[in-house]
């Protein structure tokens, strides 16, 4: 069993119609995405998020409801609005600003892993990092899946707007990235990551140089219409992505790319399989992410695939 918590928040993208703007509101937020394409990859999941007691955490819900979860606990923030994230799409490529100060998803109640059965991974979001409160409930829900020895699934999902800096930004996630067992960056995240000393590395180098001291856990690294790549016992395999029509909007690729991972390593014993059973897994979460490509809004490819 998988249990998701983070943000669920809209994504609203824009049109300009001359001198106003239209916008239009789908169903977003990395982990809820993510949670959503382990489902429709046949996994059974439970997703934990919060949400404002205001007219876009009421669509929300409805819409999280249409998905088969385990079970889905959203709770209900009647101080806080619902966080938005504008979306920005140029030739399918996506740019975000957020509308996300003292909003509801970083203020996440703590709760006991142990009210939802028998959970094997962990998997949480990380845009809530930008706020002591939700650091404070990220590192809180970290400890307690370690005591517990659940697997814990980490997407770095870096977004320096919400950030004084990026020294701030990667300083809240220093930590965090080490609690993960299971770790997924983009390319551009790991070279980020790694930027203080690699600045004269290509990017094979640098993966390189990122799993040899990373040899203890499972690295999904990202890179777009070139595929993916996973690190694992100090060694890089690369693996293509069948080619696919030109992008209509990119929001969630990674997230269901991600899914689709954390549904089939489920049960598996990933650190101790065959190269050629990871492969496997990895083209298929390389399809999820690339078909989600063609639909606008997470939730709306997740919904058709």
């Amino acid at each position: 069993m998988l249990l998701t918590t983070g943000e669920i928040l809209a994504d609203l993208f824009s049109q300009k119609n001359g001198d106003s703007f239209n916008f239009s509101a789908t169903v977003g937020g990395a982990p809820f995405n993510a949670c959503v394409s382990a489902v429709q990859s046949g996994a059974s999941a439970i997703f934990v998020g919060r949400v404002g007691a205001d007219i876009i955490g009421d669509y929300l819900a409805d819409m999280a409801n249409k998905i088969a979860f385990s079970q889905l606990i959203l709770q209900k923030d009647s101080k806080r609005n619902t966080t938005l994230a504008f979306v920005t799409l140029e030739k399918g490529e996506r740019s975000f600003s957020f509308f996300r100060n003292n909003t509801a998803d970083s203020y996440l109640e703590q709760f006991d892993l142990n009210a939802y059965g028998e959970i094997s991974i962990f998997h949480i979001g990380t845009l809530m990092l930008s706020e002591k409160h939700g650091r404070d409930f990220v590192r809180f829900m970290l400890k307690q899946a370690k005591q517990k020895h659940i697997t814990i699934a980490v997407d770095v999902n870096f977004r320096p707007s919400l950030f004084a800096c990026e020294k701030e930004m990667l300083s809240a996630f220093s930590d965090v990235i080490e609690y993960a067992d299971i770790l997924k960056l983009s390319n551009d995240e790991l070279c980020l990551l790694e930027k203080g000393s690699t600045d004269t590395l290509s990017f094979e180098d640098t993966l390189a140089t990122f799993t040899k001291s990373n040899c203890h856990r499972l690295i999904a690294v990202t890179a777009g219409n070139k595929g993916s790549y996973f690190l694992r016992h100090g060694k890089v395999t690369y693996i293509p992505v069948k080619k696919v029509l030109p992008p209509i909007d990119t929001t969630g690729a990674g997230d269901a790319f991600f899914g689709s991972l954390l549904a089939s390593l489920d049960g598996l014993d990933y650190m101790t399989a065959d190269n050629n059973t990871l492969i496997s897994v990895f083209e298929k979460a390389n399809q999820a992410g690339a078909a989600a490509t063609q639909y606008k809004g997470a939730l709306n490819a997740a919904l058709f695939l």
